[in-house]
Formats: structure tokens, sequence, C-alpha cells
């Protein structure tokens, strides 16, 4: 399996080639020159010979030059024939030019076999499609190991290498160890190994002597013969630069995944004699790849918000779902107009009370905070949600207290009655009313973005139903038919779920969620508390599915046995 350099200017092609040949050579394997080339024509991969004629691509030339710096007793490219000399490396050049070459070289790592990528130090660009995207994308993505290199080669090849492999006993240190056990051993050189572990109490240098005893017996690479050093430091270059200030090293290599240490070890270093810093992960999994795939693949064909759209809903969103006057208001007049909807048995007027409501706000606002990791936001729209349920739970109390003392005095002609078909309807949610509401959380996001479509937002608002169900269960509580109560609150709470998940997805697909991306290529800490409410509400759901299959199984039991008996009461009559 190859070794592949990502190389797009004169001085990555300087500094990463050797480095890529002594990892190749080191494993017995072949190096690829990976060159990009942008080109508004069809994407495709060619290999470039030493007889082909480049001179309007100046970096085949230059990996070229490249090639020829190498100890020519070493390596030998493939294009002027196998050599019969197996200890030789064959190298090749492949040209990837496309609109997006970086998706090109992606999308050919398995078809190529490529084990490990070496890609250059880049700064994050703000840009979405440059060179420093382009090396980006393939840290992001690329399903091999990948290996971000600073720093040049030794000039003197006949020094052994001296490496040093600092870790904090991450999930990749397996990798980045044999990666430098092998290259040490091949050209005769010195591995050394530093644990780092934060100073946060009185025994962390014991804990820390545990954790590296730990190492040593997890990891495949014998590391008893290996000098061993433990820092204490929250910063791992930190740590890495007081280290080297006393030891002099070729090769500095740590195993992360995370974004933000891999920017930060890429700084530039001063020290008396070339330093090159590799930070190395392990390839990407194949469920993030097929995330990322779907994400690229929806935001294709669903058209984006623009800035000016976002700036404009996210105003929306805050001002609508603030607990004031007008949201207080409007939920005690539309509990109030459900409830009395429910009494009368009118669809009619239920429907009225659907369209008053005003919870479908801090919902959508909840959603957009899933997408995007938005705290305040998402905290003040669940206070909302909150105060609002209990509000019109209060309300549809009250109303149906009062209904039943009017009704005992004479003032109406009926209480509360549970029989009627809009309370029955709400008493006994199924799987489908949760398909109901997830699917108008997708339409009411969507049309919250445009304010072409705000006209649907009404119809939206009365298939999610939101109100109905907590009046309907205050008016049950207050005539004491609390399994009924239950039942209707189970509804309302299925609503509510669904629809969050409806308008997260929705507002991610048009490209809310592309705020939290950025701060991870930006080499801040990526957002996860997102994903784990996100997941959170995934589980709720199931559990209220669970919840509502439990109930109708009840009620159809329930059903069944009542005839049996009136059968069997008529029978001794």
């Amino acid at each position: 399996m190859p070794i592949a350099v990502f190389i797009n200017c004169e001085q990555d092609a300087q500094s990463l080639i050797p480095w890529g040949a002594r990892f190749a050579r080191a494993d017995d394997t072949e190096l690829i020159i990976a060159v990009p080339r942008r080109s508004k024509k069809k994407d495709e991969f060619t290999e470039i010979s030493v007889s082909d004629s480049v001179p309007d691509r100046p970096m085949i030339a230059v990996a070229e030059a490249a090639c020829e710096n190498l100890d020519s007793h070493l390596f030998t490219r493939i294009s002027e024939g196998k050599s019969d000399d197996e200890s030789r490396t064959e190298i090749k050049i492949l040209e990837f030019a496309g609109q997006r070459p970086d998706h090109l070289l992606a999308d050919q790592i398995r078809e190529l076999s490529i084990r490990s990528l070496l890609l250059p130090a880049r700064e994050t660009s703000k840009s979405a499609d440059t060179e420093e995207d382009w090396v980006q994308h393939l840290l992001n993505e690329a399903s091999c190991e990948t290996m971000m290199l600073r720093g040049r080669y030794p000039t003197d090849s006949e020094t052994p290498l001296s490496v040093l492999v600092a870790t904090r006993g991450e999930s990749d240190t397996d990798i980045v160890l044999e990666r430098a056990q092998k290259i040490v051993t091949k050209f005769d050189g010195e591995l050394s190994l530093l644990f780092v572990r934060p100073d946060d109490n009185r025994i962390a240098l014991q804990v820390a002597r545990m954790q590296l005893e730990r190492l040593d017996q997890d990891t495949r690479i014998d590391l008893s013969q290996l000098p061993k050093t433990i820092a204490l430091s929250d910063s791992l270059p930190n740590a890495i630069e007081e280290h080297c200030a006393n030891n002099k090293y070729d090769l500095i290599l740590v195993g992360t995944r995370k974004l933000k240490t891999i920017r930060t070890m890429m700084r530039p270093w001063d020290a008396d004699k070339p330093v090159s810093i590799g930070a190395l992960r392990g390839g990407v999994p194949f469920s993030s790849r097929f995330w990322s795939a779907i994400q690229i693949w929806c935001r294709s064909r669903v058209p984006q918000l623009h800035r000016e759209q976002r700036i404009k809903l996210i105003d929306r969103l805050q001002s609508n779902s603030l607990f004031d006057f007008d949201f207080i208001a409007l939920t005690m007049l539309s509990t109030m107009i459900a409830a009395l909807g429910l009494i009368q048995n009118s669809g009619a007027v239920v429907i009225g009370a659907m369209l008053v409501a005003p919870l479908m706000n801090p919902l959508a606002s909840i959603g957009y905070s899933l997408a995007l990791g938005h705290v305040n936001l998402i905290r003040n729209s669940m206070y909302t949600v909150m105060f609002g349920f209990a509000t019109a739970l209060a309300i549809g109390m009250i109303i149906g207290s009062l209904v039943q003392i009017t009704s005992w005095i004479g003032l109406v002609g009926q209480g509360v009655n549970c029989n009627g078909s809009e309370i029955q309807g709400r008493v006994h949610p199924n799987l489908l009313d949760w398909f109901v509401a997830f699917v108008s959380g997708v339409a009411a996001a969507y049309a919250m973005g445009r304010p072409k479509l705000l006209s649907a937002l009404p119809g939206v608002a009365i298939a999610a139903a939101l109100v109905p169900p907590i009046a309907t269960s205050g008016l049950l509580l207050s005539v004491g038919q609390f399994q009924l109560s239950i039942g209707a609150l189970l509804l309302f709470f299925t609503n509510i779920v669904a629809i969050v998940l409806g308008t997260a997805c929705a507002f991610w697909a048009v490209g809310i969620g592309v705020g939290v991306k950025e701060k991870r290529k930006e080499g801040k800490p990526e957002l996860v508390w997102p994903r784990y409410l996100f997941i959170s509400f995934v589980i709720l759901s199931i559990a209220l599915a669970a919840g509502m299959s439990i109930m109708n199984r009840q009620d159809s039991s329930s059903e069944n046995q009542r005839p049996a008996v009136l059968g069997v009461e008529s029978l001794a009559k």
C-alpha cells in the first residue's frame, strides 16, 4: 500500500517529498506524488512520465526536480522502468485535475490503495475553494491515515534520524508509534517517547506513571527499551517545546484527531537545526465519511439560505421565542379557544386555536439551536416552551373546572364530555402522529427561512396541533380522568420532540449547520453538545413511541374485554 504526498507549491515539494520517500522506504512500498491542478474539464487523474511535455504545468516540473534530489541509489522513478533492484523505492507522479482536485484525490484513495497521506501545513482560509481549503478538506475527510507535516528534511542523509513521539495516551498513539518505529529501524535512528499529562492534582505524576505503564501494555510496540519522559502540562505543544529546549530531534510526531491540537502543532519552531513536526491521525471511519457524503449530496440539491436570509431568520426566531406578555397572552387565548372548542366538540373552533397558538416559534428556535449550536437561544426557547406548557395546562384545568361548576348549577347545558370526538381523537396517540409532527416541523423550518413561503405557516400550525392536546389534558384533569389525560400529554410531548427533530433536520439541510463546521476548521473546539442533545431527542422519540404502543395495546385489550363481560351479564339476566 503506497505512501502519498500532496503538494501544490515548491516549498511543499522540498519538505514533503523527501519525508514521503523515507516513509515509503520504511514501509517497503512505493511513493505517490499527488499534484493538484484546477481544471473546468471532467475530473481525471493521470500519471506523468519523464518523457511527458509539461511546459504549462510548473508543479510537475517542481515534483520532477524534487525527485532528482533524492538519493539515486535508494529511489527510482517507476516511469523509467521497473528496477530489478528490490531495495529501491519506486516513485510515480499523479496529476489530479478538476474543479476540486482534493475531492478527486479523496475519492481515489481506496482505488489507489493509499495507506498514508502526507499534507503540508496550511492556515485555515475563509474562502470555500482555495488551495488551503483543499488541504483542510483532505485532513478532515481522507479515509486513510493522514499526517500534516511542517519543516524541512535534514540535508545530511547519513546521520541517523532522531525521532520523538509525544502523546497524551490518545487513540492514535499506536499508529504514530508504529510509523516512528519503522522509520528509525530502517534508517538506524533513535526513538524517544514523551508522555504528557495535565498537572491537575498533587498525585498527577504518579497517575501519569500508571498511565504510561498501561500504554506500554496496550500498545503493539515494545516501549520497554525506549527513553521515556513524563511532562506535566495542560498544553501538549508547550510541553513539547519545553522538552525540545534541552533535546534535539529531526522529527516530532504526535498522534491526535483534535484539529485544534494539529493546528497548534503546525506553528513555526525556533531551533538550531531543522525540526520537522508531524501531526498524524488514523483513517476517517466509514460512518463519518458516510454522513459527510450525505451532507454534500443534500446541500448540493437543497437551496441554501443566504447570509441575509439567515440574519432575518435568527432575528425572527429570537424575537418570537421570548416569554413576554405577547407570548403569554396568545398562549392563554389559544388555550381558551381550544378548550371551548373541545367542550363544544367543534373542530372549526379547535382549528382556530391552532392558528393563534405561538408555540411553534420557540420549538423552531430549539431546532435551529441544535443545528447551529446556539446556547443562549436554546436555553431561552426551552424556558419559553416549559412556561408556555404550564400556562396552557393551568388554563385548561381552570376552564374545565368552571364549566363543571356552571353545569352543576344549571348555567350551561352540559359539562366536559370526555366521549366527544375532538377529545377522544387526542387521547389515543400513535406513531402516525409522530410522523405528522415531524413533517410539520420540516415544513415550518423550510418556510421560515424564505419570506415568500411564510404564507404556508398557518397550514403548518394546523398540522402540528400543539395547544389542543394541552387543553385536552387540562380539561380531563379537571374531571378526574387521569389516564385519558396522560394520553393527551403523551401526544403533546410527541409533537414537541418530533417538531424539534424536524426543524433541526430542515435547518441543517438548508445550510444552518455550517457554522459548527467552520469552528472546527478554524481549530476551535468542536461543539459536541448539539450532537448529544439531538441523540437525546431521538432516544426520547423511541421512548415515546414505545409508550404509545403500550397505551394502545392496553386500550385495545380493554375494548376487547368489555363486550365479553357485557355478554356474560346479559346471559345471567
